[in-house]
């Protein structure tokens, strides 16, 4: 499905790119990121295609003021297209920029975090529901223990916006089954490293749940670490991510991790940087939000997805 949507999209732009030289600038919200990292390879890979487009990358580091400083610098050099992954999505802080560019006439495209503004008028997004990725999580985890069993939760960072919807779906979903519980929730910002310290700190502090729904792959295989250290088996804490990146499909053959959920930075990418060109050659065909589904990666059916 994923595939042919990107054909589709590909065959509507393709007689539009190529006619002028066109220069594109990306601020990411950080390059540390392993999913952001698969994302800003795909825009890269994706550019290689296109003869006539340059791109000019910049890492946010996670700082707002940053990203907004590099925002100005491509308004500045006259960039045709600004594609932007925002390290906040809330509104106060991506009207700032929308403002700004729509001011100088260059069209905006959010990339995997949906920003809390209404889109349209120049300003457009390339991702997925965030929410789905949750609610997909969730309902897994609630099937698979007949609906019932005590709940830990890993957030990401919180003003991204992802896991603010993540986490909502992951609660209203434990809502809907009362014999489920939330025993502890705490905020480990899409890291590895802080999973693992947000783990170990629950195991220290007697924290007693059988199952874990965390925003993200790389947080959940810190939990991962951090129980493996403290010698308890995975068997005994049901985890989960979503991404579905190498690293989790590989603790799924180990039978580590219960469950993930694939999040397709190669067509947000792909289709991020074809929306640019797009625009930049005054296309007006081109929808305000494009979509790209979530699907479900389980013990049955993982191998489907080692080489995406």
């Amino acid at each position: 499905m994923v595939r042919l949507l990107l054909c589709c999209f590909m065959l509507l732009i393709f007689p539009i790119i190529g006619q002028a030289k066109t220069n594109i600038g990306v601020s990411m919200s950080a390059f540390d990121d392993y999913f952001l990292s698969l994302l800003r390879d795909a825009i890269a890979d994706e550019a290689q295609q296109m003869s006539d487009v340059t791109l000019q990358f910049s890492d946010a580091k996670q700082d707002t003021t940053r990203q907004q400083t590099q925002i100005d610098e491509f308004i500045a050099k006259k960039y045709a297209v600004i594609i932007v992954n925002p390290v906040n999505v809330s509104a106060q802080y991506t009207e700032v920029m929308s403002q700004k560019t729509r001011a100088a006439g260059i069209p905006l495209v959010f990339v995997n975090r949906k920003p809390d503004i209404p889109l349209g008028n120049g300003v457009y997004y390339v991702g997925s529901d965030s929410y789905l990725s949750g609610k997909l999580q969730m309902e897994y985890l609630a099937e698979n223990s007949n609906g019932e069993g005590d709940v830990a939760i890993m957030v990401g960072i919180p003003n991204s916006g992802v896991a603010r919807d993540r986490t909502q779906a992951v609660k209203d979903v434990i809502a809907l089954h009362p014999k489920m519980h939330i025993i502890v929730e705490g905020v480990a910002n899409f890291n590895r490293t802080e999973g693992e310290r947000l783990m170990s700190r629950w195991i220290h502090e007697g924290k007693h749940f059988n199952m874990l729904a965390a925003n993200n792959d790389e947080m959940a295989l810190g939990a991962l670490l951090a129980m493996r250290k403290a010698g308890i088996s995975p068997q005994q804490i049901k985890i989960t991510g979503i991404d579905a990146t190498p690293d989790a499909l590989y603790a799924m053959y180990q039978n580590e991790l219960t469950a993930t959920v694939f999040q397709d930075a190669e067509a947000q990418g792909k289709v991020a940087l074809s929306t640019a060109a797009a625009l930049a050659a005054k296309s007006d065909k081109l929808p305000a939000e494009i979509l790209i589904p979530y699907q479900l990666v389980t013990p049955e059916n993982y191998r489907m997805y080692l080489r995406r």
